[in-house]
């Protein structure tokens, strides 16, 4: 019968853990010249096999041609003073609304899908409407704010999202202050990207496309663009 699974790991996360087996392993490898922390790559291991056994029950079964696996993270890594924790060259980490703590990988496999890479911007709330696209449910309550991911998985040309509206909006409004999280709001229009810092009303403006770093703030010389995604925003 049709049935819905939802496999929460632990891994990737502090603190670290694996199999005493993997870590030996990994251990007696040569280091890399910026990863290099052999705990968090058995962690990583013992996870990709975690995945690995789940596909292989859906193929024993006989179900492959049937199911869909979405494969999704979170957030960025915690800021730790090792480079190897290090999201970079994305700037920031987890409970900030930098690249480094909203960008994530999102890996889906099933019938129908032939698409191998997108860099088309996608959320969270996509997954809602793509599902119901994949079991032919035409009506969707108002105010969905995402869009089927269908298009793009398909490979059609250069298909993109279809939503509501024509914006990506992340809002955290909270205090982390050990990890440099302050209440923020992320908005993505195009390539462009702005960041509002609530405390100071502070604006950011970056071209991912050109500035994937975040390094090159355009908010003092593109001013209108600012003033235009502002007042969306709001």
């Amino acid at each position: 019968r049709p049935f819905y699974m939802q496999l929460s790991h632990y891994a990737t996360h502090l603190a670290i853990y694996s199999l005493d087996s993997t870590l030996e392993v990994v251990e007696s490898r040569q280091p890399g010249e910026r990863h290099a922390l052999a705990g968090h790559a058995a962690m990583s291991e013992d996870l990709d096999s975690g995945v690995g056994m789940t596909i292989d029950k859906i193929k024993e079964l006989g179900i492959e041609d049937n199911t869909y696996v979405i494969y999704i993270a979170d957030n960025g890594s915690y800021p730790l003073n090792n480079p190897g924790n290090t999201n970079g060259p994305l700037h920031g980490w987890k409970a900030t609304t930098w690249e480094g703590g909203i960008r994530v990988p999102l890996i889906i496999a099933g019938p129908g899908i032939n698409h191998s890479r997108s860099r088309e911007r996608v959320i969270g709330w996509d997954l809602f409407p793509t599902i119901c696209d994949w079991l032919g449910i035409d009506s969707l309550p108002n105010g969905i704010e995402g869009g089927s991911l269908n298009a793009v998985l398909n490979g059609e040309g250069n298909a993109s999202v279809e939503r509501e509206y024509p914006f990506l909006v992340v809002h955290f409004p909270h205090y982390q202050l050990a990890k440099a999280g302050q209440p923020s709001t992320a908005m993505y229009q195009g390539n462009y990207k702005l960041l509002k810092f609530w405390e100071t009303g502070e604006y950011h403006l970056y071209d991912l496309d050109k500035d994937l770093e975040e390094t090159n703030d355009l908010a003092g010389k593109d001013t209108n663009r600012v003033v235009r995604m502002s007042r969306q925003l709001d």
